[in-house]
């Protein structure tokens, strides 16, 4: 186990060195310009080509609501405050942020709306479910 970690350490050093060398900073280097010609089309042509469904469909989507279920705002920029009927429904805790700066105007959820779609990866604590 020791010589394990040892070994480990020694993988480390040797890759750490390699990153500061030459070589690793001339790839990195040529890395980042190497697909600037290709455009947007391009871009997303190799994309699709390189990593298929990584890059298919919408980035984001906004979390589903259940029918009579709507915003009552939110607490923090990933937790959205439900109810039904005039009354709490519960909440939806997301992983990924509900609302961003919207250029310099106020802070509103992502998809501009109360219309709440499709999926997000997110976690429904409420009442009455």
């Amino acid at each position: 186990m020791v010589e394990e970690a040892g070994a480990s350490e020694v993988r480390e050093a040797d890759r750490q060195a390699w990153l500061g060398g030459a070589e690793a900073r001339a790839e990195r280097a040529a890395s980042r310009s190497a697909f600037g010609d290709l455009g947007a089309d391009g871009a997303m042509a190799l994309a699709h080509r390189e990593f298929g469904r990584l890059v298919e469909g919408p980035l984001w989507s906004p979390p589903a609501l259940e029918h009579g279920d709507r915003s009552a705002g939110m607490r923090g920029d990933r937790v959205m405050v439900l109810e039904r009927a005039g009354r709490p429904a519960g909440l939806i805790d997301s992983t990924v942020p509900l609302v961003s700066d919207v250029g310099d105007g106020p802070r509103c959820s992502r998809d501009q709306g109360e219309s709440f779609g499709s999926s997000t990866t997110c976690s429904r604590h409420g009442h009455g479910r």
